[in-house]
């Protein structure tokens, strides 16, 4: 069986994706793509967020506080 292609953030990011099994690789590569193409662009800081959610080392709550500050950076990029 061969094995799938690594993802752009897979490659961008491997230390980030090398604890994840398959099943998680593709949850988390999905969802990024769906933020990706809603305008996201989700970057380094947003996938480590993900997955640390994902795989529980952060609480939702963390999560979403998490990616509520990100949101604010990314809107005001000059401060």
């Amino acid at each position: 069986m061969t094995s799938a292609p690594m993802s752009t953030w897979e490659s961008q990011f491997p230390d980030l994706f090398e604890a994840l099994d398959a099943q998680a690789r593709k949850a988390i590569v999905s969802v990024l793509v769906g933020h990706s193409l809603e305008g996201l662009a989700p970057d380094r800081t947003f996938a480590a967020n993900l997955i640390d959610w994902q795989t529980g080392r952060i609480t939702e709550a963390d999560y979403d506080a998490r990616a509520e500050a990100w949101a604010r950076q990314r809107s005001r990029p000059d401060e």
